[in-house]
C-alpha cells in the first residue's frame, strides 16, 4: 500500500476518484487566524467546488453517501480525522467537539443545498454573497457564545 499511496487517507481519496484531498483544503483554511476561519472555510469550500473535476466526483460520492449507510460508515472516520479534527485542534478542548459538529452541519448542509439539490436561490448566488451570508454562522460556531455549551 505504501508503495502506491502516502497513507490510508490517500488510498481513500484515490479510490473515491476525488482529484483533491478535502483534508488538505481544510488544513489550509484552518491556518487562517481563528477569528477569520469561518470565512476561510467557506471560501475554500466554494473555490474547491468550482473545479469541475472535483465537483463531479464529490457530487457522485455525496449522492452515494446519502443513499447508503455502509458508505457513510466508511466515510465518517475519514471526515473526522482528515477534516474536522483539523478544526478542533484550534479550538478550546472543552468545547471543540460540539463546535466542530456544528460547523460540519453547516458545511454539509451548504454542500447538499447548493450542489446536490440545487436549492434556489442558493445554487445560483454569487460566491461572495454566499460567503457573506454563511461565514458568520460558521464563525459563531467556532468562536462565538454557544449558550447550550456554557452550562
Amino acid at each position: 500500500m505504501h508503495h502506491y499511496f502516502k497513507d490510508k487517507d490517500d488510498l481513500f481519496v484515490q479510490t473515491m476518484h476525488i482529484p483533491v484531498n478535502p483534508g488538505e483544503i481544510i488544513a489550509q483554511a484552518a491556518t487562517a487566524p481563528l477569528e477569520q476561519m469561518g470565512e476561510a472555510l467557506v471560501r475554500a469550500l466554494l473555490t474547491t467546488w468550482r473545479k469541475p473535476a472535483f465537483r463531479t466526483a464529490a457530487t457522485a460520492m455525496i449522492r452515494g453517501l446519502i443513499s447508503s449507510s455502509s458508505a457513510t460508515k466508511i466515510l465518517r472516520p475519514f471526515l473526522q480525522k482528515e477534516i474536522f479534527s483539523r478544526l478542533g485542534s484550534r479550538l478550546p478542548e472543552e468545547s471543540a467537539e460540539p463546535r466542530v459538529a456544528l460547523v460540519a452541519s453547516q458545511i454539509i448542509g451548504l454542500i447538499v443545498a447548493r450542489y446536490i439539490i440545487d436549492l434556489e436561490p442558493l445554487a445560483s448566488m454569487d460566491d461572495e454573497q454566499v460567503i457573506e451570508l454563511v461565514a458568520p454562522a460558521i464563525q459563531r460556531y467556532l468562536t462565538g457564545e454557544l449558550p447550550a455549551l456554557d452550562h
